[in-house]
């Protein structure tokens, strides 16, 4: 009997950790992915309305960006390493021919913009003596 009361008691918890990590998961999931949409339709908005990324959509950005933009906003974390400011200004390799477009720069900077408003003011002093190799407008 004392093995079966172990076993009943067991099931109980078992099912309630399981319900409470479904429950927890649901929140967090929905709140992330909101976050990411709303942070997308943002920067949808911008770049259209700025004449870019008019094939990018709402579902691309939120894959690409998630709710932080970790992948452009961390590099502006304190000061421009060299390896960041090749990536981020289109300085891959010595002999490669500067690849940065006016079009980048607007991207970069409707990104920041909207995932990290504060690096804003590092973004536009990093890129004001930048002259990108192609002009669109």
């Amino acid at each position: 009997m004392r093995s079966s009361e172990h076993r009943r008691r067991g099931r109980i918890i078992v099912s309630l950790a399981i319900v409470s990590t479904v429950f927890a998961g649901c929140g967090s999931d929905d709140d992330a992915s909101s976050e990411e949409t709303a942070l997308a339709t943002q920067f949808i908005d911008a770049a259209h309305a700025a004449g870019i990324a008019e094939r990018m959509t709402v579902d691309q950005a939120a894959a690409l960006y998630g709710t932080d933009a970790s992948n452009v906003c961390d590099a502006f974390d304190g000061d421009l390493s060299t390896s960041a400011k090749n990536v981020l200004f289109g300085n891959l390799g010595q002999r490669r021919r500067k690849t940065i477009t006016d079009e980048a720069v607007t991207h970069s900077r409707l990104v920041i913009q909207t995932y990290c408003p504060d690096h804003l003011d590092s973004f536009d002093s990093a890129v004001k003596d930048l002259d990108p190799f192609e002009k669109t407008r």
